[in-house]
């Protein structure tokens, strides 16, 4: 017993001293606490007995205040600008969902804005007289160049935009402008709608610096901004352009929207060098989402004739319904029946030839001789964005007289001839004819004068009258001009003829020409 006694303190001691090393490794104490941030507290893991954290295997509890975890969705492979834009436009306010879900994805496109920046010019094809003229359109790019002269000065130009419209701005130096303005002849360089100028090239006169022809070049323009090279030329010039001087081109990258021209004083100007102003193509990109894809660039595209215009609430809402109105380009045609002959200009023949498009104005009369007599003609009803519609009077053969009509026309080998008087322009109408004769007992036509100008909407036609005139060297005597009635243009004419004599029996001479007239009628 006093053994059990004696070993029972023993053995309380011997614990004691065990323990103590199980104390030291015990959580801290208040005090310890006090000295611990509460951030720090936040770091010490609560472990288990076997050392363990916790939180390693023990079920999640929820959190004393809310976790918002931000899931993004993959982004399509679009631009920076892009993302950037899509991001601000699906930011959240507190308290909003921020859902996306609805949004239609979205895609990046391409659009053309015009020319942009400011204006760099070429070099001048010509000659720089110290008189200048900027015709900027500025906000277009320019297809064609229209020039008329006056006592044989080049003084009168517009230009044609990409849609082959003419744009605002002009140069017409020429005094009497107006219901008086009468021109010797009228000139065009037109490229394809669609395509700028980008070059250009001047012919000059034998006996002085005037502009007596232009050629131009140009580029189509794409959708995204680039421009191709496919070529386009077109050129025109009169009987005595002499010298053609160099060709000068807009910068790279750049096409033109207008001219400087260069032009001679006096009381009637005349241009002697022209210079182009070029931009570059204006490109923007643009977010659209898929279901609203833009409407593909068509540089082709006409004026519709329909110009849709919603009265009231927006397009879409059910309150629209009975409320579209339509403008109608109005419909410009010519009265039906048989045509108005004006007198003959020349003399009557023992044969005479009528051909009349009925339904078009004419624009364009083409001849040529064969042994020194004029026995074939081609007639030509042009009209912006429609086909060119022709009529031959061919007489310089037996075996070979025939008319040919429209399209049977197309490729022929008298298409066309050696000689030309014509009316250009948008909607362009002959309405006078005088013929010049060798003035002879014959009396063989050896050259043409034509008048006229362009149809309006209004049914009327321009008070700037076009005159176009070619000629023979052996052109003595200018026969009377023959006129349209008020009111009315040219759709055909009636050729008189003479059969052959002598050594060219075979082939008829033009003597004398009508010109069928109808009325202009607008729907």
């Amino acid at each position: 017993m006093a053994h059990r006694m004696i070993a029972l303190p023993l053995l309380l001691a011997m614990s004691a001293i065990i323990a103590l090393p199980t104390m030291a490794q015990a959580g801290p104490t208040p005090r310890d606490l006090d000295n611990v941030s509460r951030e720090k507290i936040k770091t010490i893991p609560s472990l288990d007995k076997e050392g363990a954290a916790a939180d390693e295997e023990a079920p999640a509890k929820e959190p004393a205040f809310p976790i918002v975890r931000k899931v993004e969705k993959p982004l399509p492979s679009i631009s920076t600008r892009d993302i950037l834009s899509d991001r601000a436009s699906t930011s959240t306010s507190p308290g909003s969902s921020g859902s996306t879900s609805d949004s239609a994805p979205a895609a990046v496109t391409t659009q053309l804005t015009g020319p942009e920046g400011e204006p760099r010019y070429s070099a001048v094809s010509g000659t720089d007289s110290g008189n200048t003229r900027i015709v900027d359109l500025k906000d277009t790019f320019i297809s064609g160049i229209l020039w008329r002269e006056k006592n044989n000065k080049p003084c009168n130009m517009r230009f044609w935009t990409l849609d082959h419209a003419f744009g605002k701005e002009s140069w017409e130096p020429c005094t009497g402008i107006g219901a008086a303005a009468v021109f010797d002849s009228g000139h065009e360089v037109r490229l394809e709608q669609g395509t700028a100028i980008g070059r250009i090239q001047v012919c000059e006169s034998r006996n002085s610096k005037r502009i007596k022809g232009i050629k131009v070049y140009g580029d189509r323009i794409n959708a995204d901004g680039t421009t191709t090279y496919h070529p386009a030329i077109s050129t025109d010039e009169l009987a005595n352009c002499k010298t053609w001087k160099q060709d000068v081109l807009c910068p790279t990258g750049t096409l033109s929207t207008g001219l400087v021209i260069h032009y001679e004083q006096g009381n009637t100007p005349a241009a002697t060098g022209l210079q182009l102003v070029c931009r570059a193509v204006g490109v923007e990109t643009v977010t659209v989402k898929t279901d609203e894809a833009p409407v593909p660039f068509e540089p082709l595209d006409v004026t519709p004739t329909l110009k849709p215009a919603i009265l009231g609430d927006a397009p879409g809402d059910k309150s629209d319904k009975g409320n579209e109105v339509t403008e109608t380009t109005p419909e410009v045609g010519f009265a039906t029946g048989a045509p108005t002959y004006t007198a003959i200009s020349g003399r009557r023949g023992d044969q005479a030839y009528t051909f009349e498009f009925g339904t078009r104005a004419l624009s364009r009369i083409d001849w040529s001789e064969k042994s020194d007599k004029a026995c074939r003609l081609s007639l030509s009803s042009l009209r912006e964005g429609e086909d060119t519609a022709v009529r031959i009077i061919e007489q310089c053969s037996r075996g070979e007289s025939f008319a040919c009509e429209n399209a049977t026309c197309s490729g022929n080998k008298w298409l066309g001839g050696e000689h030309t008087v014509n009316i250009i322009g948008q909607r362009p109408a002959i309405t006078a004819l005088s013929v010049c004769t060798n003035g002879k007992s014959n009396g063989r036509v050896k050259g043409m004068e034509v008048r006229g100008g362009e149809i309006l909407d209004t049914g009327t036609v321009s008070s700037v009258t076009d005159v176009s005139k070619d000629k023979l060297s052996h052109c003595r005597d200018w026969k009377t001009l023959v006129i349209c009635p008020s009111g009315s243009v040219a759709t055909g004419v009636r050729a008189h003829f003479d059969p052959g004599k002598g050594t060219s029996k075979n082939v008829a001479q033009l003597v004398g020409m009508q010109l069928a007239c109808r009325t202009v009628e607008v729907d």
